[in-house]
């Protein structure tokens, strides 16, 4: 049936069966005279009131994912806390310097360094001369995050406290380089490490280590909001988990470090630890639970949910120098069990300088299969990557962009692709590097697939919208993230609708090579509630995903996640304190 009544059926409906016709005006009553000399206005008039009557409609869009010259997509989508992942100190006093000799030796000094002296990594920037600053570590910071790097691993070096506890002047230098993060838009994993090499000349015994991370709860729970997690650290060189000068190398001395470190870690945030190994082996000392899954991985209180990994020593070789006694791949149980869990807590993987000369890291597509298949959420490049080198020595990351595939050949890697990713804004397929993919896939991918709703909705009045997505990245989101409504009237005006997915956690969307059902994608119904005090109109339904603790984040745009879709623009309002993907018009009407 048609929804606009046929003109004819309309006069009827007005006048009776026999309305008036041209040649018997003067029989007409004189009330319709006028109606009927101005039926080209009445006939107006009624379709407008009929337009106004309209019953609201189901509208559903589905979307396309980026192609590889989307403006969007040349230097990688900017999301954060995932991807590409850099190193650099914080905490260091200003001016300040850590080199590496030639004997290897690392110290800590006062600029400048010495000619056969190299700075410790610091994120590209050259600091030979002056020295650390954090108006250095700020401004590194955003030149990275043009080239959608929005993530980093901070080290802070505690090796001045090794014998003693912290003071006022390390927690004001900490909070400065934490500060310069949050400025910036980035966020770190951060460590705590006392040992600078491998010369055990000085380092702290396990009482200390304790009593420090009980000084630090405080300034962790006052930067949660920049955190992505923390790594366990403390431990031997570099704060790696290993071979330290005075703290035993028994699962009871490093269970203890570790139950402290929990107890002092904002509880949304995961603590990351140096293999699986030592992951189950603390497990067990502390009597926490051995596995997690599906059923158990976001209940509050399950501290196993919240134990992640950092592997420094990722593609080292087909074990990871070790880590599993077998090489990598489906007949290594313990392995399938490492790569199942990492589907619920976050996983780190670093290429080390040693890593960096082995053929196994030199092969970008092995390390995006591997990567993929371990749940990466970030790749450690510091030790590998020209650009972030001071002295700018071509690195594997240099090899991964000429090494090209084709869709076909990826396909046959089992790894994931969107729609349009082998294709440019003509139409034409392109090959794509290994470096592109694995900038483009560590981490999250989330993709809007399709969407439906209702085209008007009453102010006040409840309605669903409904939308499917796809998580085509290597792993879930680290942190919890909710979901919230705008809707937008223009850059500078928008209402916000916060809450309307509470019960929604975006960690909870699987990577896509993992669904049963690669088409289906991930299904979400979003319990709305039209705005009762907005203005009568036409808005763009804007879907968000923002930190469920943290209120800072909440304000600011640069920590929403964008979908990689190229007809779900990023709004971001002008004020800086919203973003999120636009899907589609609505109206709310009286």
């Amino acid at each position: 049936m048609s929804l606009i009544e046929p003109v004819s059926a309309r006069l009827a409906r007005l006048f009776g069966q026999n309305y008036p016709k041209r040649d018997c005006l003067r029989s007409v009553p004189s009330k319709y005279t006028a109606m009927i000399k101005h039926w080209p206005l009445l006939l107006l008039s009624s379709l407008a009131v009929l337009a106004k009557d309209e019953a609201p409609k189901l509208v559903y869009k589905e979307f396309h994912g980026l192609r590889a010259d989307d403006p969007s997509a040349l230097n990688g989508l900017r999301n954060p806390e995932r991807g590409f992942r850099l190193e650099c100190p914080v905490g260091l006093g200003d001016g300040q310097l850590l080199v590496q000799r030639a004997d290897g030796r690392v110290v800590r000094r006062a600029a400048p360094a010495a000619k056969d002296e190299k700075p410790v990594p610091f994120l590209g920037v050259d600091v030979a001369r002056t020295g650390w600053t954090d108006r250095q570590l700020f401004e590194a910071l955003k030149a990275w995050e043009l080239k959608g790097v929005t993530t980093h691993l901070g080290i802070c070096w505690l090796d001045e406290y090794h014998n003693r506890v912290l003071d006022q002047i390390i927690f004001q230098r900490l909070e400065k380089s934490l500060d310069a993060f949050r400025r910036a838009g980035c966020k770190l994993e951060l460590r705590f490490a006392y040992e600078l090499d491998d010369s055990k000349s000085s380092g702290p015994d396990l009482a200390m280590v304790k009593g420090h991370w009980a000084q630090l709860k405080k300034i962790l729970a006052a930067n949660a909001d920049v955190l992505i997690a923390v790594q366990l650290g403390s431990i031997g060189r570099r704060g790696e988990g290993a071979n330290a000068t005075k703290i035993p190398e028994t699962p009871e001395a490093h269970g203890a470090i570790l139950k402290e470190a929990f107890a002092s870690l904002p509880n949304d945030r995961a603590l990351l630890v140096q293999s699986p190994d030592m992951r189950e082996g603390l497990c067990k000392q502390l009597d926490w639970p051995l596995r997690i899954n599906q059923g158990n991985a976001f209940e509050k209180g399950n501290p196993t949910a919240r134990l992640g990994t950092h592997n420094t020593r990722f593609l080292f070789d087909l074990t990871h120098d070790g880590s599993f006694d077998k090489p990598l791949g489906g007949t290594n149980e313990d392995w399938q069990k490492f790569c199942m869990e990492n589907l619920f807590v976050p996983y780190d993987a670093e290429i080390t300088a040693k890593t960096a000369t082995q053929p196994t890291a030199a092969d970008g597509w092995l390390v995006a299969q591997v990567a993929s298949n371990e749940r990466a959420f970030a790749l450690g490049l510091a030790h590998g990557w020209s650009e972030a080198d001071p002295a700018k020595t071509p690195g594997l990351v240099d090899g991964w962009k000429k090494q090209m595939k084709t869709q076909a050949e990826v396909t046959q890697l089992n790894l994931p692709i969107s729609e349009g990713y082998f294709t440019d804004t003509k139409g034409n397929a392109v090959s794509r590097s290994a470096f592109d993919y694995l900038r483009d896939h560590v981490g999250y991918r989330y993709e809007l697939l399709s969407a439906s709703w209702q085209n008007k909705v009453k102010l006040g009045a409840k309605f669903e919208i409904k939308i499917r997505i796809a998580n085509r990245g290597f792993s879930a989101c680290p942190t919890p993230r909710g979901l919230d409504l705008a809707y937008v009237d223009s850059p500078t005006k928008y209402t916000l609708s916060p809450g309307e997915g509470e019960a929604f956690d975006i960690r909870r969307v699987p990577p896509y090579v993992v669904l049963q059902n690669k088409e289906a994608g991930f299904d979400i119904t979003i319990k709305a509630t039209a705005p009762k005090d907005i203005q009568p109109g036409k808005y763009q339904i804007c879907v968000m995903f923002p930190e469920i603790e943290h209120a800072k984040l909440k304000q600011d745009a640069r920590h929403r996640v964008r979908f990689a879709n190229r007809d779900a623009p990023f709004w971001q309002s002008k004020d800086g304190k919203l973003a999120g993907n636009l899907m589609g018009e609505i109206e709310f009407a009286r």
